[in-house]
Order: C-alpha cells, then structure tokens, then sequence
C-alpha cells in the first residue's frame, strides 16, 4: 500500500513539473508585421516597488521570444529611490530605456547629474 500511494505521489510531482516546464511554452508570441514596431512604456508616477518585479516579468517575455520590443519606463513624478532603480535596470538590460514625460532622456536636461557634463 506504501509503495502505491509513494508511486502516485511521484506520478503526480512529475505532472506538476512537466506542466511547469511547458507553461512558458504555452505562450504565443506576439506577431508583427515586418513594418510593425512594439514598444512598452510604463508609465511611473509615485513611488513603486514592483518596478523591478515588473520589468523583470516583460524582460522574460522579450528574452524567450514570446514579446519583442522595448521597454521605456517613463518618469512622470517618481521618487528618487524609484528613480534610482530604473537606472540600474536600464543598465542591466539594453532593451530597456528611461523616458521623461513623454520624452526620451537624450539631451543633457534629461539626463542624470552625474552624467549630464560628460
């Protein structure tokens, strides 16, 4: 009896895993067309802690071919301590940019104080 209920126990963690395994599987991936662009903006207007939790989510997506894109967080009041770490994700990936009120950081206005003489 031991044996059985020990066989079907594992029977079961084996399921489990092999449907775990295949759920990224079961997502189709966005089609575009070839003169088609995606791209993701996340709009941030306070402090948010999920940021990170959040970009990591659409970062997998891009990287397993499910979501191709950019990602833009854009800066629409955030806290410094927000701020701060979407400078380190846009750092960490490259599909990943910071945006400022609808605008790209690309001249010296947007860009951090550290970075802004250089």
């Amino acid at each position: 009896m031991f044996w059985k209920i020990l066989l079907c126990a594992m029977a079961a963690g084996l399921l489990v895993v092999f449907f775990w395994a295949l759920r990224g599987s079961l997502l189709l991936p966005v089609r575009l067309g070839k003169h088609t662009q995606l791209e993701l903006r996340l709009r941030v207007t306070g402090p948010e802690p999920g940021l990170e939790e959040s970009v990591c989510a659409l970062v997998w997506l891009r990287e397993n071919g499910t979501l191709r894109g950019s990602i833009t967080i854009e800066d629409c009041g955030m806290d410094e301590e927000t701020r701060q770490l979407a400078r380190l994700l846009q750092k960490r990936w490259d599909c990943v940019c910071l945006g400022w009120d609808g605008e790209e950081w690309t001249n010296a206005a947007n860009r951090p104080s550290s970075q802004a003489g250089s």
